[in-house]
Parts: structure tokens; sequence; C-alpha cells
């Protein structure tokens, strides 16, 4: 059986206008608020890729079934030992112990995420995360999700992530191939920055993840941080690294994906 769900591969935002207050320091302190916003999304879609696609890995990682797979309740272990990479670009460590309550077509049907020494790019994942079957109206599938995650990085920081999501399984859910998957995402989140400040986001048009594109398409999504809003407009279905930051004042800026740790 597919298992459902996306992830979003944007991980970064410049809101580098210099116009939030007088202050650079202001200006630069919701530049890393926004960005690390980005980054939990970015690596909370990419575990949730994961396990979507874990029937069609060989060798990384290796997938194990507490019980005979196809018999529920049940738990699915997928192992990336000390370090191997599925997606040909991003390296992962450890364990993502996954609890499935029943078939995940099944309306009513939670799956639940751990964590065991789990890293995606040296970022080490801590929390859990449930998403749950909510059901088929109108031949789609709601399924809701929400998380409370740590993110701590290399160089000693972390960050906080809580998103509540609902996401419409639009296409591909009658198919066993993942590759034909879309999903619209709507929802919030709160979280804090590596830095300790707090920041909330909304999605304001719904995100578009389509399975054979590495990034988000379409959408938008409004990000609050020391009383200052920003828009961040994915695009019109384009799979790129781009993305266009609209500040308080309109003014706008391009910006593409990148790392800072």
């Amino acid at each position: 059986m597919k298992k459902s769900y996306f992830y979003f591969g944007l991980v970064s935002l410049m809101l580098s206008f210099g116009i939030i207050s007088c202050k650079k320091d202001t200006a630069a302190v919701v530049e890393t608020t926004t960005e690390d916003n980005l980054i939990s999304q970015d690596i909370e879609e990419e575990i949730d890729f994961d396990i979507n696609s874990q029937i069609d890995f060989r060798g990384c990682p290796i997938v194990t079934w507490a019980q005979p797979q196809g018999t529920f309740p049940n738990v699915v272990t997928l192992d990336f030992g000390n370090g191997c990479s599925n997606t040909g670009f991003r390296t992962k460590k450890g364990k993502l112990r996954v609890a499935l309550s029943s078939s995940f077509l099944t309306p009513g049907a939670t799956r639940t995420v751990t964590f065991d020494g789990f890293s995606i790019d040296d970022v080490t994942v801590t929390g859990v995360k449930t998403t749950t079957n909510q059901g088929l109206a109108n031949n789609i599938w709601s399924l809701s999700r929400n998380a409370d995650l740590t993110f701590s990085f290399p160089n000693g920081k972390s960050s906080t992530w809580k998103p509540s999501y609902v996401i419409a399984w639009v296409e591909g859910s009658t198919t066993l191939s993942v590759a034909d998957d879309v999903f619209n995402m709507t929802g919030n989140a709160t979280g804090t920055d590596r830095n300790g400040v707090a920041y909330q986001c909304s999605i304001t048009s719904p995100l578009v993840r389509n399975r054979t594109c590495n990034w988000i398409s379409k959408g938008t999504i409004d990000v609050t941080a020391l009383s200052k809003t920003y828009k961040l407009d994915f695009g019109n279905g384009e799979c790129d690294q781009k993305a266009v930051v609209t500040d308080y004042n309109g003014n706008t800026k391009e910006i593409r994906i990148r790392r800072w740790w």
C-alpha cells in the first residue's frame, strides 16, 4: 500500500530589505527567524518523503516491520545507519520509527513518527509527529498533521516547530506509485528560531507539492515575527528553488534555497 504524504523543499528565506525597522539588528533577527521557519518545514517534509517512499527504497534505508507487513497495528523502522542518501543529495543518519494504527487508507487511521538518533544533513531531529486520515470527500482524501519537533544544529543552536496542517491528497491516491502524488496544504504553525525568537506562520493560499518536484511549486505563506509580517510567494507552478518575499511596505525580493549551518 502506498503511504501518503509529501515534503517541502524550501530551506531558507532572506529578508534583508533593511527596512523592518530603523535598526539593522531587528532586520537581522527577522531574517534569521523566517529562515528557520522554512528550514523547519523543509526538514519535516523530507521525513515524510522518506516514510511515503519506503516501499521504493533499495538499500537506503533498511526497512523492517515489527509484525508481518500488512497487519495492524504495526511499527515500521527506517534505519539509515551511520549515514546514507536515498534522494541523491541529502544525508540521513539514525532511525525513524513509524507506528501505524491501521492501513493508512482507512478513515481514522493514524501514523505516529518518533526519532532515534535521526538527523538530516547533520541537523538532529527530536520530538513526535502524528498524521491522521480524516476521511474521503469528493474522491479526495483529507489528512491532518500535528507535530512538536526540535531541530538541533551542528553549531549547538536549536529551533522548534509546531505545525497544525490539513492536507488534501488531490492526485495519485488510486495508484501504487508515489511519483504521481500531488498534495495541497493549509493551516498554521508556530516556532522559535535558533536565537529563541518566537514566530507564527499562516498558509494564505494552499501550498502545492508535486511529488515529481523537490520544491513547493505554488502557494503563499505569511510569516510574522517581532510584530512584522512578510509574505512568501512560491509562484504559479514552476518547479524551481525560487520564491518572492514581500515585506510590510510592499518591497519585494527573489530568494533561493541555502543552508546556513
